[in-house]
Order: structure tokens, then C-alpha cells, then sequence
């Protein structure tokens, strides 16, 4: 399942901030992710009845949701989303941060192995220009990455997936996660995780980027085809890649453009967002793209 929504960059109204929230709340819940009956949610309010955005770095607005798939019985994927409103460096601007887990609390924590994202946002305080967002997802899986169109600015993605095998079907071996966040100074930053059951988080301290195939390096394209990568998990070995979340250089994709992506012989439409590229944009560059289907 797929949808584009359009909102402003910011949480400093409450029109605003139930602009970009909402829409991710009413998705993950129409494309099967299951809501858990933990309390505290969205601090104890409905989004209808939510009366102001919460206080700069104030986690108490989040929300708890679960994968509904066969494999959720073998390993269980629990997701913890902060809706924030970033004090650094502008007051104001959208932030959101994901905890994934193996099983929740009921009173708004996460249990297991715990792995928390860093804050994810933009890289300063925007206008209220409507940007688009786009988000991808069905009971086994989410990526989404808010405002694509935000230009100069980096935005935040998310990812979440099941390990596959050679054929693309499902499996129990480990959970994938690739998130982006933006660096107030620098752009945007990228982290990879691995959650292997009886091991935990590989690796387990801070890394850096996205693992993907080096052949892509050349611009431009080959025999009329652009070059494209799949995210891949890295662990100790190389996993099979992602399903849902792509690399290609900078120069070679427009902003907001969809092509064909060929994986585990299934065809897909991918769309690409310039805001959920590297720092190093221009010809030196990467950005992502990520199915919309």
C-alpha cells in the first residue's frame, strides 16, 4: 500500500503538527500495522481530541504499533513513534524518532532488545510551504520519508523490515532498519541496524551509511537503464536486500521522479526524494528512493 500526503515542516501549531502526524498514524493503521492497547499514547489524547503540540523535546507523544503478519508469532516486531517538536535549531521545526522492539509493556515501553533511532528532522526551520510525503508499508513492513521536496534541506526516513530469502519471501533470521536523520551542521546522516534473535543490534555502537552495490558509482546510465542499488543488511555477512528501500547517485534521479526497480523478480514503482540524500548532494552525491506500491 502507498500514499503521498502534503503538510508543513513545523509541530509549533497544533494545525501544523496534526498535519504530518496524523496522516503517518492513519496509514500505518490502514496498510495492517496493528496499535497496541498501551496507555499513554499520543499523551492520553485522540488526534481529535489532542488540544496543542507537545513542548519542545517532549517524548510523550508517541504511539505503539505492531507488525500482523504470520512471522509476528516467531518474531515479533514491536515500533515506538515520537511525534516531536525540535528545539535545535529552530523551535518549531517537525522531529520524530522510532524505537524498535519484540514485544511492549502496556504502559508505553517497549520490551527485549531495544534499538532507538536518532532524532529525525530537518536540518533547520522551514516555512509553511505544504511538502510531500510518502509512505509505503503492509503488515510486514513500513518505509515512509517525510518531505521529499524540502530541496536544500535534508528530511528524515525510516524503513523497517523482515530478513528475506533468495526469492524475496519473508523469514525469522533478523529484522532490518535503515533510518536517515539530519545533522543540524552537515546535512543528513544514515544508520544501518540488524536485530539477529539471540545476539541482539548488530552492530551494536554507533555506525555510519548505507550498504549498497559500489557498481553504481558511474553516472549516468548503461544501455538506457540508470544504475540502482538495494539497501543491504550487513551483520557479520551480507544479507539479502532490501525490498523496499533503493540508493542511486544524486544526478542520475529527479526530485519526486518514479521508475521501475526490478527485485526478487517482482517489478515495483520507486520514487525518489532529493531531501533523503546524502550531504555530499550534487555530482559526488546519493539519495534514496523507496517503493510506492
Amino acid at each position: 500500500m502507498y500514499t503521498e500526503f502534503r503538510a508543513v515542516a513545523q509541530s509549533n501549531a497544533i494545525g501544523y503538527y496534526k498535519g504530518w502526524c496524523k496522516p503517518i498514524s492513519e496509514f500505518l493503521a490502514a496498510c495492517g500495522l496493528v496499535k497496541t492497547a498501551d496507555t499513554g499514547q499520543v499523551n492520553g489524547y485522540t488526534w481529535a481530541t489532542l488540544p496543542a503540540p507537545p513542548a519542545t523535546n517532549n517524548n510523550n507523544f508517541y504511539e505503539i504499533w505492531r507488525f500482523d503478519d504470520p512471522l509476528q508469532a516467531t518474531l515479533p516486531v514491536f515500533i515506538k513513534l515520537w511525534y516531536g517538536n525540535s528545539s535545535n535549531p529552530l523551535a518549531g521545526s517537525y522531529c520524530f524518532s522510532v524505537a524498535i522492539g519484540t514485544g511492549s509493556d502496556g504502559a508505553g515501553n517497549l520490551t527485549g532488545t531495544v534499538w532507538t533511532t536518532p532524532g529525525m528532522g530537518c536540518q533547520s526551520g522551514v516555512n509553511t510551504t505544504l511538502y510531500a510525503s510518502c509512505l509505503s508499508g503492509g503488515p510486514n513492513r513500513i518505509v515512509f520519508g517525510l518531505f521529499r521536496d524540502l530541496g536544500a534541506q535534508p528530511s528524515g526516513v525510516i524503513s523497517i523490515e523482515r530478513s528475506h530469502d533468495a526469492a524475496g519471501n519473508d523469514t525469522a533470521e533478523y529484522i532490518f532498519v535503515t533510518c536517515g536523520y539530519a545533522w543540524y551542521s552537515n546535512g543528513i546522516g544514515w544508520q544501518q541496524r540488524v536485530y539477529v534473535p539471540g545476539t541482539g543490534w548488530v552492530p551494536t555502537g554507533w555506525t555510519e551509511g548505507i550498504s549498497f552495490l559500489s557498481s553504481i558509482n558511474a553516472l549516468g546510465s548503461f544501455n538506457g537503464y540508470t544504475p540502482v542499488s538495494p539497501a543491504f543488511p550487513v551483520f557479520g555477512k551480507i544479507g539479502n536486500p532490501s525490498s523496499q528501500l533503493f540508493v542511486a547517485r544524486y544526478n542520475d534521479v529527479a526530485e519526486g521522479q518514479q521508475c521501475n526497480v526490478q527485485i526478487y523478480n517482482q517489478i515495483h514503482p520507486v520514487i525518489w526524494g532529493h531531501a533523503w540524500g546524502w550531504w555530499d548532494k550534487g555530482a559526488n552525491g546519493f539519495t534514496l528512493g523507496m517503493r510506492a506500491d
